[in-house]
């Protein structure tokens, strides 16, 4: 929409009119419409499809990487869990030889060196325990952030 005013003074030295005023007001509507846009059109939509295969495919690729981790970690988590059980053998065995090391300390059949070495064995067996178990925790954990059962803060 265009809207103007003008106002147009001339004074002549000659001619039939000698001075002239005009004064007015125009005002219009414009309206455009192009006929030709260069494929511009076109090409932002096949921009756009492309951007949108692109995020899909993207999409799919953080899910079979997702995948892959779940089941990376499962697996982790499964042979941690025997590592567990083993642990827990190896802490009975360690727990029966110091017993065994105590009664021969007592009958004087082992020496003080001996049983300390017992007695070491039975804690790192403890430890390796403990350890073991404390990395099926954070297993747990790794698994259901990746689940999606707890959110990572």
């Amino acid at each position: 929409m265009n809207l103007g005013y003008s106002y147009n003074n001339q004074n002549s030295e000659s001619g039939f009119m000698k001075t002239s005023r005009t004064s007015g007001i125009n005002y219009g509507i414009t309206a455009n419409m192009s006929l030709f846009d260069g494929f511009n059109l076109k090409r932002q939509a096949q921009n756009a499809r492309i951007g949108m295969e692109s995020a899909a495919l993207q999409q799919q690729a953080y899910t079979e990487q997702l995948k892959a981790e779940l089941l990376s970690s499962y697996k982790t988590y499964s042979s941690k869990l025997q590592m567990v059980a083993l642990e827990r053998q190896n802490l009975l065995t360690a727990n029966i030889n110091f017993e065994i090391a105590g009664e021969r300390f007592r009958l004087g059949e082992l020496s003080g060196i001996e049983y300390r070495e017992a007695q070491k064995n039975l804690l790192a067996a403890n430890e390796r325990l403990i350890n073991a178990v404390f990395d099926v925790r954070l297993l747990e954990i790794s698994l259901m952030q990746l689940s999606g059962t707890i959110l990572p803060e």
